[in-house]
């Protein structure tokens, strides 16, 4: 949106469902009031001037009851309001040349389910059919409109797609009319669920903007600019991304990496909790008494990217924030003894010197990157490479913004 915004592109963002999401995030507020860019809410779509109000509200309250209650009242509204009418309003009003979205999907007789089962699903966390329903009806407006949809992903994901292999029996009511794919091996896995979607008209290859280099010093740039790092260092600090996946051995998992605290005097070990499975860590069973304030388990919102910034080594499972820190050079370890438990699936960090298998592994790579060797190991560009289809140096964003440009002047 930066880079658009730059070539004189008018850009306007919905959020789903209110902002209060984009002003609790410290970074994507500052990028926000930095660039002046307008958001929009769900509750700009409902063409009630009571619900707008309401949802300003809660984007500011500090009242936890309130904050549950107006959470609740603007999903029911986002179901019953954000109809045909008020959606084809809003664009009419907007008057936007190109939709961007991220790639969605579900099963279509979710589009006939009633409100207040819908209502139901989203209050019990059952699937997030309901905001996908919400999306689906925007878009299919648009599209009646004879704006183009440019669909873009949400994000890299660890597991390889293209051990995947093709998705069958999926009835996606999603269509986009240009879809955009992170990797040539992304390819046979993301048309297949397009398969049915009548009037894709082409499919582009571009990686993903996120990553593109000028951007990520972008966005280090107002990470440094955001927060204080002149304080001085007395430990090293190691950075430990936990995954989304739920079996009984991940306990084990984690005692092998948190332990490492008692191994080392000059280690912290900071713990990012996945957003979709924060709970604490028992770390008392497996760190020494004297070693315990050497471990800050973090369970509320945080950029990940100031914490990239702070920590001197980086380690995962298998999680999709670790790519920016191998990106940015840091000493990154993918610890894969996971797949002992789930499987052989195969990851995007597969075949990286610095991914162990056991314990030992472990132990004997954490003792090379203490001692620095690890930059003599790891091919930065042959993982750019294989995950995005582009060397390290490509300008990925320029390919995304001379694209949608493109579209909207076609």
């Amino acid at each position: 949106m930066v880079e658009l915004k730059h070539r004189g592109v008018n850009i306007k963002t919905i959020a789903a469902y209110t902002r209060r999401g984009i002003y609790k995030n410290k970074l994507h507020n500052y990028i926000r009031k930095t660039q002046q860019f307008n958001v929009d809410s769900m509750m700009d779509l409902c063409g009630i001037g009571l619900n707008r109000k309401l949802g300003r509200f809660y984007e500011t309250t500090t009242s936890k009851l309130l904050e549950f209650l107006l959470f609740r009242y603007i999903i029911l509204c986002s179901i019953l309001f954000v109809n045909d009418k008020n959606i084809l309003k809003y664009i009419k009003s907007t008057k936007p040349n190109l939709v961007v979205v991220d790639h969605r999907t579900m099963n279509a007789s979710y589009l006939h389910k009633s409100a207040v089962k819908r209502f139901i699903d989203i209050i019990l966390r059952r699937n997030n059919n309901s905001m996908n329903n919400v999306l689906f009806r925007i878009l299919k407006q648009a599209r009646m409109c004879g704006i183009p949809i440019f669909m873009i992903p949400h994000g890299l994901q660890p597991m390889s797609k293209s051990s995947l292999g093709v998705v069958t029996n999926i009835n996606n009511p999603f269509r986009p009319d240009y879809l955009v794919i992170c990797s040539k091996n992304d390819v046979e896995y993301c048309r297949s669920l397009y398969v049915n979607a009548s009037g894709l008209k082409d499919t582009y290859i571009l990686g993903d903007a996120k990553f593109d280099a000028r951007w990520m010093k972008y966005v280090r740039s107002c990470v440094l600019d955001m927060y204080d790092f002149n304080d001085v260092k007395d430990n090293k600090i190691l950075l430990y991304f936990t995954d989304v996946y739920h079996y009984k051995e991940k306990i084990e998992i984690h005692k092998d990496i948190i332990s490492l605290v008692n191994k080392y005097d000059d280690l912290e070990i900071w713990i990012t909790h996945h957003p979709r499975h924060r709970k604490l860590i028992p770390i008392k069973d497996f760190v020494d008494d004297n070693k315990l304030n050497r471990v800050k388990q973090i369970l509320y919102a945080t950029d990940s990217d100031y914490l990239i910034e702070k920590a001197d080594i980086c380690i995962t499972t298998i999680s999709g924030f670790f790519v920016t820190s191998i990106l940015q050079k840091k000493p990154s370890i993918v610890y894969n003894k996971w797949k002992e438990y789930l499987g052989p699936t195969e990851t995007i960090y597969d075949g990286r010197k610095l991914t162990v298998n056991t314990k030992s592994e472990l132990d004997h790579m954490m003792d090379k990157v203490i001692d620095g060797e690890w930059l003599k190991t790891d091919d930065i560009n042959e993982f750019h490479n294989r995950i995005f289809s582009v060397d390290a140096d490509h300008h990925m964003l320029d390919d995304y913004v001379d694209k949608m440009l493109e579209k909207m002047e076609a």
